[in-house]
């Protein structure tokens, strides 16, 4: 996994001509919702992880946060990005671009 920057982000989605979906006023957008138990918060997280991918690079890219204050793992998701060697703070490089074969870490950031 790599940690880009709001310019990298762009960068990286310009390089394959696109621009961030909320960018394009016609784009089909699905929007889901959370879910409130923690077996479907990890089948949602699996689901996005596994079959979005496919095997191929995403870039998730986080615009906003601090919305379910108590649900979040501030202290979890820092040490997996260390892990990686990234010390950046998520305002600082919101992006994280996955490669094909890192989607069991998308499934750890999504859940």
């Amino acid at each position: 996994m790599r940690f880009y920057t709001k310019d990298e982000c762009e960068e990286w989605l310009g390089g394959l001509g696109r621009v961030k979906p909320d960018a394009i006023p016609e784009i089909h957008r699905a929007h889901v919702h959370y879910p409130t138990t923690l077996g479907r918060i990890f089948y949602l997280a699996h689901w996005i992880g596994s079959s979005l991918m496919y095997r191929s690079p995403a870039l998730v890219w986080i615009t906003e946060w601090g919305i379910w204050g108590s649900s979040e793992n501030w202290h979890l998701y820092y040490k997996l990005r260390q892990s990686y060697g990234d010390l950046r703070l998520l305002h600082e490089a919101p992006g994280h671009l996955f490669l094909g074969h890192e989607s069991e870490d998308l499934t750890s950031i999504a859940g």
